[in-house]
C-alpha cells in the first residue's frame, strides 16, 4: 500500500485540480447577479477541462491493463517504459484506439456546439423575451411550435433545464450573418434579464470545496510519501 500511495495521491491531484477549478467556475457563474452568456463552443472546452485530469488517467489505466504493466509493484514508471517497449501490436494500439475515439468525440461534439450559446444563470421566459426582441426588430414573424421558433424554415431550438436556470440556444439558421447577428443581440440584451431562482450555485460552491479538500488531502499525501524516503 505504501508503494500504491504515491500514484494515486498523484493521480488525485491530477484528477481532481481542474475539476475542482471548473466546478468553482461554474458556482460563481450561478451565484452571480446577472444571466452569463457562453458560446457553445468554450462552454465545452471549460467541462473539458475540468474533466481532463479523469479522460487522461482513464487513458493511463487501459494503457496499464492492455499491456500487463504493474507500476505499483515492478519499477514505477519505469515498469511502464519497459511494458511499452515488450508490447504486442495488439496492447500497443489499445491506447491509441482509446486516444482516436476520444478526440473523435471531441471533434464531433466541438462541431456541433459552434452553433450553440450556453446561457447560465438566466430565466427561461427572459432569453424567450429575449429573441421576441430580436426577432422583432428584424421584422420577422417566427411561429413557435414548443421550444423550436421558426418562419418558413427553423431558426433556433431552446434547451431548457430549470433546475439549473440554464438555457442552450442552437441557432438552426444556415447563414453565418444571421447567427452572428442573432448571438450579439443575445449577448447584448440577456445580461440585463432577470436571473433565474438558482439552486445549482450552493450545490456546486459544496462539491467545489470538497474536490479542493480532496486535492489538498493528496498534495499532503504527495509530500508526506516523498519526504519519508
Amino acid at each position: 500500500m505504501q508503494q500504491e500511495l504515491p500514484f494515486l495521491a498523484a493521480g488525485g491531484i491530477l484528477c481532481f485540480t481542474p475539476l475542482t477549478l471548473y466546478l468553482f467556475w461554474l458556482a460563481t457563474v450561478n451565484r452571480g447577479d446577472r444571466p452569463v452568456v457562453v458560446s457553445g463552443v468554450w462552454d465545452f472546452v471549460a467541462l473539458l477541462s475540468g474533466l481532463f485530469g479523469f479522460i487522461f488517467c482513464s487513458g493511463l489505466i487501459l494503457t496499464l491493463v492492455s499491456m500487463n504493466a504493474d507500476v505499483f509493484h515492478r519499477g514505477g514508471f519505469a515498469e511502464l517504459q519497459n511494458a511499452w517497449a515488450n508490447a504486442q501490436l495488439t496492447s500497443a494500439l489499445t491506447p491509441v484506439a482509446f486516444g482516436l475515439l476520444i478526440g473523435g468525440l471531441i471533434y464531433w461534439t466541438l462541431r456541433s456546439r459552434s452553433r450553440s450559446l450556453a446561457v447560465y444563470h438566466v430565466h427561461p421566459l427572459a432569453v424567450e423575451e429575449a429573441l421576441r426582441e430580436t426577432f422583432q426588430k428584424w421584422g420577422r414573424a417566427v411561429k413557435r411550435t414548443g421550444q423550436l421558433w421558426s418562419d418558413e424554415k427553423p431558426l433556433v431550438q431552446l434547451s431548457v433545464f430549470h433546475v439549473f436556470s440554464h438555457v442552450t440556444v442552437r441557432m438552426l439558421m444556415t447563414e453565418q450573418q444571421e447567427r452572428e447577428e442573432l448571438e450579439r443581440s443575445l449577448r447584448l440584451s440577456l445580461p440585463n434579464k432577470p436571473t433565474g431562482e438558482n439552486i445549482a450555485g450552493p450545490w456546486l460552491t459544496t462539491a467545489a470545496v470538497s474536490c479542493f479538500i480532496m486535492t489538498s488531502c493528496c498534495v499532503i499525501l504527495t509530500l508526506v510519501s516523498a519526504f519519508r524516503r
